[in-house]
């Protein structure tokens, strides 16, 4: 498509996307990093025709991926356009439900949805990367965000299997019967329970009190246990005296102060 062809007065390829802003990102350090390289005269380049090559293609690239700069006149032919296929293709699209319980019929209208909008899509996509060129934002293009949530087919015979939730409608005849079955005076009011309630704290203190007035055992008595000196000072326990005994022991194979201690 020619420029002169082209709504937005830009000339936007049709079989592909422009890059997304982080892969432009990449592209561009990648070809500092090259040039820097070549730059180097301490660097040992084995074949710089290959690496000229490789420059020239990442350059060409960048050059015909990265989404192009707009005049204010342009930017808002772009989003209007972007606007106007947003609103004929999301119509079209199943839930986020039956996409992922996917019932019949599921599958034959998303493979008709992606033949008759494929060219669509894409165009969605570079519109919106034009837009917003600087967004870091990955799903800036997507349509999956505009995805809705009324059902279409029957979600009886779901491949998936899940809970149905139905959410009552919010109608003058909803709650008029709703406040038919659920009488006000159904439900006794606070003060009608007022004595019963100081029924209830009456005995939970008298249940308190009882627990106060009962007497405390005396804690049983703790294990006893050994005690062994080592000769730097440091004491140590067991619940037998050998096995205090053996612990100093393997302390003065390692202590530096036993042993000055034992030699002074």
């Amino acid at each position: 498509m020619s420029a002169a062809a082209d709504p937005t007065g830009l000339d936007i390829p049709k079989g592909r996307t422009y890059l997304k802003h982080n892969q432009v990102l990449d592209l561009r350090d990648e070809i500092a990093g090259i040039q820097a390289t070549m730059s180097d005269p301490k660097s040992r380049i084995e074949d710089r025709g290959e690496m000229r090559r490789r420059l020239q293609g990442l350059e060409n690239n960048l050059s015909a991926g990265c989404p192009p700069e707009v005049t204010p006149t342009q930017r808002d032919a772009v989003a209007r356009e972007a606007k106007e296929i947003r609103d004929r293709v999301v119509p079209e699209m199943l839930s986020h439900e039956e996409m992922r319980k996917c019932p019949s019929g599921a599958i034959g209208w998303e493979a008709k949805f992606q033949a008759r909008n494929k060219a669509l899509i894409l165009r969605y996509k570079n519109l919106m990367r034009i837009l917003h060129r600087d967004d870091p934002d990955p799903d800036v293009a997507s349509l999956e965000r505009f995805r809705g949530k009324t059902n279409r087919l029957n979600l009886e015979d779901a491949q998936i299997p899940g809970k149905q939730f139905f959410i009552p409608p919010d109608t003058p005849e909803y709650k008029d019967n709703h406040d038919r079955t659920f009488k006000q005076g159904d439900y006794a009011p606070l003060a009608d329970q007022q004595a019963e309630i100081d029924v209830l704290r009456a005995q939970v203190a008298e249940l308190i009190s009882k627990v106060d007035a009962t007497p405390v055992l005396p804690e049983s008595p703790t294990e006893q246990t050994f005690a062994s000196s080592a000769p730097c000072g440091r004491e140590f326990a067991g619940k037998k005296q050998h096995y205090a005994d053996n612990a100093v022991r393997m302390h003065k194979r390692k202590c530096k102060g036993c042993a000055e201690t034992e030699a002074a």
